[in-house]
């Protein structure tokens, strides 16, 4: 999830981004240059914070979000 993955100059995305939030957010701006469906694409940014906060550790072992830890940057 921490892998970055090279910036080939036809991404205006950091290439600090983890490569799982970096493709979505590819993808999305692919996406938007066309007709798609809206709650679809919420679903996928939903999916990928969800995925970050986890990664840094952001949630508590019963599954409710650590908010005093997400605020924090986790770990």
């Amino acid at each position: 999830m921490r892998d970055s993955i090279h910036n080939d100059g036809k991404s205006e995305v950091s290439t600090r981004v983890p490569t799982s939030w970096k493709v979505a957010l590819e993808y999305l701006a692919y996406e938007q240059s066309k007709p798609f469906n809206r709650v679809f694409a919420n679903e996928l940014v939903e999916e990928a914070i969800r995925e970050y906060l986890e990664s840094r550790g952001c949630f508590k072992e019963d599954g409710g979000m650590d908010y005093e830890a997400a605020r924090s940057g986790g770990e």
